[in-house]
């Protein structure tokens, strides 16, 4: 533990543990931790007016055993969201005794979601999206989502010149199966339900999988309007069909995830 006339601790504690904190439902006392840190204490400097804090080391988890525990007892989203938590302690208290102290300062980072695998990361963007936009509403309408969607988009892309049209937004809502924009979706549809039918995977692992191609490889070509984007195979039929010569149109696929549909048409009017 450190010696210093002021220092702070960092904890990472559960959400409904964060809320309750905020709404001085609990004090830090009265919360557990859910996870140990390699390096959890950090001495105060004082630069100017201003006090600032630095880890020798990066903090990393050593014990995740309470976290284990979270994610059996609550299955849903909500067992692996947590904040961490900063508490500065006063003047003059050594750590071990400051642990007991109520008039600490203290203040909490935006929600974060702790995941085993990289396969994780896409659903925990999720989580976390629905969670500060929507807090515990179990579904919304579909006006909300698609207005988050477009933000998500911009922000996951870099898009600035090009985001999502209307058509696009249509185009989602049906895959959906959301027939209204007062038509409501749970969480569970957006990112564990299967998209369509005849698909293995979700609709958000779809759209979170095309936002990072677009990142990658494709945002040039994404904002100068070569790839037309999102629209179903029927009215593509009917656009090309309304063409008297040979192209081909780009699109994102419906059965790949991170994907591109090539879809033409050789139309010859010498054979009718």
């Amino acid at each position: 533990m450190p010696s210093a006339l002021a220092f702070v601790r960092i904890r990472l504690i559960r959400a409904d543990d964060a809320e309750n904190l905020a709404s001085g439902a609990m004090s830090c006392e009265e919360i557990a931790s859910s996870v140990t840190f390699s390096e959890s204490w950090a001495p105060l400097v004082q630069q100017g007016e201003t006090w600032t804090s630095q880890f020798t080391e990066k903090p990393l988890l050593s014990d995740i055993s309470q976290y284990l525990k979270d994610t059996i007892v609550k299955e849903d989203s909500e067992g692996r969201i947590y904040a961490i938590l900063y508490e500065v302690f006063p003047e003059g208290k050594e750590s071990e005794e400051a642990v007991a102290v109520s008039d600490r300062i203290w203040a909490m980072s935006l929600p974060i979601v702790l995941i085993d695998h990289s396969l994780e990361y896409c659903d925990g963007y999720a989580r976390i999206i629905w969670k500060r936009e929507f807090n515990k509403e179990k579904a919304v309408d579909w006006q909300r989502l698609s207005a988050v969607l477009k933000k998500v988009f911009i922000y996951f892309t870099g898009a600035r010149k090009r985001g999502l049209s209307d058509s696009d937004l249509l185009y989602f809502r049906r895959k959906l199966g959301v027939t209204s924009d007062k038509d409501t979706v749970t969480l569970e549809r957006l990112s564990n339900e299967a998209a369509e039918k005849d698909s293995d995977f979700s609709f958000w692992a779809w759209f979170f999988s095309i936002c990072e191609k677009v990142k990658q490889d494709f945002l040039p070509y994404w904002e100068k309007g070569y790839l037309m984007g999102f629209e179903g195979k029927k009215s593509l039929a009917k656009r090309l069909l309304n063409e008297d010569k040979r192209f081909f149109l780009l699109r994102f696929s419906d059965s790949q995830l991170g994907a591109l549909a090539v879809s033409r048409f050789d139309f010859d009017r010498s054979t009718g």
